[in-house]
Parts: C-alpha cells; structure tokens; sequence
C-alpha cells in the first residue's frame, strides 16, 4: 500500500471508525485481550451454563458449518420470528428473538487501494456467534434472528444509511435490539431506536461526553470510554507520569461533533486548568458527515501544525472523536517541518495499526493511555484468551472459521461483546426483550463481566453510559519496534 494512501479516510475515520476501517496494518492486530502484566477480568458466575460453553468457558458447540441465515434489508423475516412475538416492547417467552446487526462497508477504501485485510467477512463472523449460540438454546432460552443493515464509510451522506439502517429495524423488521459496531455516533439514529424502545449494545469508538449520552438511555457503549473520560485519562495520567508539567505548552485538536465541544469546555479545559497545565492553542476539525468532507478535514490538521509551531506548543492532545487518522496526519505534516513535539493520545489512536506509519522521528514522542489491548500493541504481547474470548473464537470454530488478520478479531471479539453481554441481561430479566428492562439489567452487572476487549474487565452501573474500568501508559519500544505498556494499571477517571 502506498504510504498516504490511507488519508483518504480521513473523514470516516475522524468519525471514530477504529478497527473496521483502519489502514492496511489494521491487520496486525489480533485476538488476544491484555497484555502481559494487566488486570485480567475472570469468567462470569454461570459462564459454563451459557449456551456454547464447556464448564471452563470453551465452546462446545458442534462442527455444522451452517450460518445463522440473517435477514437482509428489504427481505421477509422467516417463519417462526413472527415480528408480533418478537415486538419491541418485549416478550416473555421463549420466541426468538429479531436482533439488529449494522454492517459497514468502506468502499473509500477498496477505491484507493486500502485493505483491512480481513479474510472473513464481518456478516460470516456474525452469522456463525449467532448460528453457535442458536445450536444451544440461543440467548436464556430464545434463539436469534439476525436483520442486517448496510453503512458506507464511502458514502456521500452518512446520515442517509443510519436513516435506512434504523427504517429496516423498525418499519421493515421489528428489532428488540441492536447489537455491535457503527463506524459512527448519528443522533438521529440513536433517537429512531430510543423512540421505539430498542436498546444498542454498541461498540463504536466514537463515543459522545456523558450529556449527549444522557439523550439516549437506552444505549450503552461497552468498549470506549466517553469523551470527557478519555480526556480526563489523558490529562491526569499524563501529569502523573510527567508527560504533561506546568512547563508545558499545550495544543489540542478537537472537533465538532456531538458532545465534543461540551466535553473541551466544560471537563477537559477546567482539569487542565486544575492541574497547573497551560493550553497553548485550540484547533477544531469540523465534524464529518461524509467522504466528500476529506479536503476541509486535510486542511485543518496541516494548518495546525504551523499554527502550533508558531505559538510554541511542544504537547498536542487529541480531544476528538478520534485520534489515529488526526495523529497520522499531523505527524507527517510536522515531520515535513522538522517540528517534533510530544503527543498524548488513547486507545483511540489505533497505534498499534499506524505506528510503522508515523515518522520514524516522531514515533518516539507518542504517549498513550489504552483499555483496549487489540488497539494498542501488537499480538505477541496479548496473553492466552480468558473464557469469554475462548467462547467466542470456539464459537467460530465450529463454524470452521479460523480468525488470521486483526480485523477478523475485531470482528468477533466486539461482536461477542454485545451478545454476551446481551445474553447476560435476558438471564437477569428471565428472557424479558423489554428495551428499559435490558439496559436495567445491563447495568446491573456491576464489575461482574470479564469482557473481551476491555482490559481488566468492564464495569457498568446506572449512572453511567460507558464500560471500559482500566487503563495503562503506552510507550514506543524501539527493541521491538511496537508500543508496549508500562507501569500500573490506573482506573480511567470518571466526569
């Protein structure tokens, strides 16, 4: 792949599209969740009873290579997942139940010659988890019917296929939840669902401030902190390590987009304040709603670089939406300028996927704060899987899918995320869909659910919207020319 040509993704990834569509390297990381020396979540209690499971949270499902047959937009639902036994207001019984499942293409990719270099599909991995766990009972007694819809990062208009996305849920079909990744946080998307009482079990990256989330208490975001608690990371491990001092100067990239200009003015700029910290020079990146807006996006990360320059700032943060395509960017432009400061990014940044691509001069100045390992080193510092990993790739096995790439991982991992966790709540609510019902018992987990992407485990409660508990300082190593943790693992702060 040639060396820039990921930047034609800059609007979808500033989007916070992290593993689904990242530059070619994405395919570096892979599937094992912490890394050596990190808190390692346990099983939950009753994991050997969930369907596809052996007592020690292996899967022992059989070796049928049948898929679980989702519904596509536009088609007929099957026999026996009638949408009346299935409504969204909840059905306590052993129906099946109609699930939600958004996929994203990323045509702007295959266009200028960028893989994800993923050898399954992001449907075939779905519809195996769902055909491994419907061989066994399905989810608390009640098999699953998946209804995919289709985004575009490529797309002109992204709000136009979220709105297509939630009419194939709600008027087409009658989801009872939506599970998984969205390359994107749409407001109007979040509203349709909550309007019709279906809760999302997302696993997004871009993920809004605690405010914009409060709009939407049926969503919850299982594997990326809100956007005010990844500045808070940054800004308070960052002092602590002395990565930040009362001596530095401090530029920040953010954006427009929901929740972000909320979360600089109200959380990250009062803490930076509080902690002696001088912000030099604010830059924003306005908010993207399509590939047509890559040029504006391009222009403001270039003319921050001389803007920063200028007014001395030796400290960039990414207070943004996302981080990995803004920090790839800005690094070659001052590289080209011979202008070197530190940076302090998060998982965000995708580092272990970009980082042979940033300046080799540059590398070195990065800092990290990461949860979540497949984001930020790279496979052979990953541990055995714990249970739920286990699960989820015995899952695949027996669908004779072998995950090889780092998106394949991606993939299931996030997947399996929001159906176990799903599988969790229906055990609490004794197979109730019910939208209020599921988010209750959701949040009633409490730090019980181990997690596959979240290091340490995830931990959830009622008031608040986001899962990840954990964090630790991620530094470039040059002996293995990858970043690597180092030092204790520090809960991630909370607004």
């Amino acid at each position: 792949m040639r060396r820039f040509a990921g930047l034609v993704l800059v609007p979808a990834l500033l989007a916070g599209c992290g593993s689904t569509v990242p530059l070619a390297t994405q395919s570096q990381a892979a599937g094992g969740l912490s890394a050596p020396g990190s808190v390692q979540g346990t099983a939950p209690s009753g994991t050997s009873q969930l369907p596809g499971t052996s007592a020690g949270g292996a899967s022992t499902t059989g070796s049928n290579g049948t898929s679980a047959g989702g519904v596509q937009p536009g088609a007929a639902v099957p026999a026996g997942s009638t949408t009346s036994a299935v409504s969204p207001q909840g059905v306590r019984s052993s129906a099946p139940l109609t699930i939600g499942v958004v996929l994203t293409k990323t045509s702007n990719a295959e266009s200028f010659g960028v893989s994800t270099n993923n050898t399954v599909t992001e449907q075939k991995v779905d519809d195996a988890v769902i055909a491994g766990i419907n061989e066994h009972g399905g989810l608390a007694g009640r098999k699953l019917v998946p209804v995919y819809a289709s985004t575009d990062t490529g797309s002109s208009n992204w709000d136009t296929d979220f709105a297509a996305a939630c009419a194939t849920f709600t008027q087409d079909h009658h989801v009872v939840a939506v599970l998984g990744y969205v390359f994107n946080y749409v407001q109007s998307f979040e509203r349709c669902l909550a309007t019709k009482g279906i809760p999302h079990l997302s696993t997004a990256f871009n993920v809004p401030d605690r405010p914009e989330l409060a709009k939407f208490p049926l969503q919850i975001d299982l594997v990326v902190p809100t956007i005010d608690r990844r500045g808070l990371l940054k800004l308070e491990n960052g002092a602590a390590d002395g990565v930040l001092t009362p001596k530095s100067r401090i530029g920040v990239i953010t954006d427009t987009c929901p929740g972000s200009p909320t979360s600089l003015n109200q959380v990250f700029l009062p803490k930076a304040k509080q902690l002696g910290l001088t912000v030099a020079k604010v830059v924003s990146v306005s908010c993207p709603n399509g590939n047509a807006d890559s040029s504006s996006a391009v222009g403001t990360l270039q003319n921050a670089v001389l803007q920063f320059a200028s007014s001395g700032v030796d400290r960039v943060i990414f207070h943004a939406s996302s981080e990995g395509p803004a920090l790839l960017l800005f690094s070659l432009s001052a590289e080209s300028q011979h202008y070197r400061p530190e940076y302090v990014v998060s998982s965000l940044a995708n580092l272990d996927a970009l980082h042979s691509y940033v300046p080799a001069a540059q590398i070195s100045n990065i800092h990290g704060y990461g949860w979540m390992p497949t984001q930020d080193v790279p496979p052979s510092a990953y541990p055995k899987p714990n249970a739920l990993q286990a699960r989820c790739l015995g899952l695949l096995r027996s669908k004779k899918i072998t995950p090889v790439a780092g998106t394949d991982f991606a993939y299931a991992y996030e997947f399996c995320e929001s159906v176990f966790v799903y599988e969790r709540a229906l055990l609490a609510t004794g197979g109730d869909s019910t939208g209020t019902k599921v988010a209750s018992a959701v949040k009633a987990l409490g730090t019980s659910f181990a997690s596959l992407t979240n290091e340490g485990g995830s931990i959830f409660s009622a008031d608040r919207p986001d899962a990840p508990r954990f964090a630790r300082h991620l530094v470039y190593a040059a002996t293995c020319k990858c970043f690597t943790y180092t030092g204790p693992t520090r809960t991630i702060p909370t607004s």
